[in-house]
């Protein structure tokens, strides 16, 4: 995810539930996503549709994502924060079976969540 609020709510949940988060640069293209995966085994992936650089709202950040998961085999679900919305996009995310949007997930969820008590040594996030 790009620097949206979003970003910074994904990465202090993972903090709360004890989960460990590894930030990889929006703009990699596939390849380098899928060595991140597969180095770190993740089974998760939290992006966004489209990226956005300036004037152009071009970055195919879920596009890639999707393409990674072909050389990948640990991730079982991708959350996809709509940041831009597109028609034909919308609907390839809507009818994949691994994808839910991130306003879908967020939808009636409680404001109390419990944390995890983590060790000092335990990690937080791979770099």
């Amino acid at each position: 995810m790009q620097m949206v609020p979003e970003l910074v709510v994904a990465m202090l949940s993972c903090a709360r539930l004890g989960l460990i988060h590894n930030i990889i640069f929006g703009g990699f293209n596939y390849n380098s996503i899928a060595d991140r995966i597969n180095d770190s085994q993740s089974k998760l992936i939290i992006t966004q549709n489209i990226g956005v650089r300036g004037n152009k709202f071009n970055i195919p950040m879920y596009e890639n994502c999707k393409e990674a998961l072909s050389l990948t085999q640990t991730i079982e679900k991708i959350i996809v924060f709509e940041r831009i919305y597109n028609n034909k996009l919308h609907n390839d995310i809507m009818n994949d079976n691994k994808c839910i949007f991130w306003h879908d997930l967020i939808f009636d969820q409680s404001n109390v969540c419990d944390y995890e008590i983590m060790d000092s040594e335990d990690p937080l996030f791979i770099l």
